[in-house]
């Protein structure tokens, strides 16, 4: 049985659509099935310290210094990377630089910056346990150069219903609200293994889950 789950893991996954994941999606979209989706109202821009004076992405043309013309980024193969350089060029912040990091990279800075009241603006979404931790605030794009928000989907390739058809059933019907997903991020953030949380959550949850899963 694990086995068999291992293989379904691999034919399966998750994407943020229309935006986030966009571009690998009209490429690959071809090779795969959108199962449903799991969750909506998801955000995705810049944001800073509810302290910082900056309110708008068109700010940051004329306060980049005070940024150090730096926004602080993620993996530079993100989604959110590839729409925050269209965003670059889209409002002309021809003087900040994108940094390529890593998501707890970025946090780690963020921390650090917040603790010393300096202005830092990073890439973020929603859900992300940084919300949960500090008080930022997104920054207007109305450009919308981030679009106007994703869900999340499950996708699977045309041969998962056939091979492993109850997971497609479970895929299907499976609901995640933000509130709770963010939740689960801030324990994996503390250091809570994976397993534990996916645990707790499951008991606390146990008659969706019974629903989800037919009882099974």
């Amino acid at each position: 049985m694990g086995g068999g789950r291992g293989r379904a893991r691999r034919r399966a996954a998750g994407a943020w659509l229309p935006t986030t994941n966009g571009a690998y999606w009209k490429r690959y979209r071809h090779r795969l099935i959108d199962l449903a989706t799991v969750a909506s109202g998801t955000w995705l821009g810049l944001a800073v310290p509810d302290y910082v004076d900056v309110d708008s992405i068109v700010q940051l043309r004329t306060m980049h210094a005070r940024f150090g013309n730096r926004i602080v980024g993620i993996d530079a193969g993100a989604g959110l990377m590839l729409r925050t350089r269209e965003a670059l060029a889209r409002y002309r912040l021809h003087d900040m630089q994108l940094l390529t990091s890593s998501t707890v990279a970025m946090q780690s800075q963020l921390s650090r910056a917040i603790e010393r009241r300096q202005w830092i603006v990073v890439t973020a979404w929603k859900p992300l346990g940084i919300w949960s931790r500090h008080a930022l605030k997104p920054l207007a794009d109305p450009a919308r150069a981030y679009g106007s928000g994703d869900r999340i989907d499950n996708l699977a390739t045309p041969s998962l219903p056939r091979r492993a058809p109850r997971v497609v059933d479970f895929l299907r019907r499976f609901q995640l609200p933000l509130a709770e997903l963010e939740a689960m991020m801030v324990r994996l953030d503390d250091g809570v293994p994976p397993e534990r949380v996916s645990a707790d959550w499951i008991d606390a949850h146990a008659d969706e889950v019974a629903r989800w899963t037919g009882g099974a």
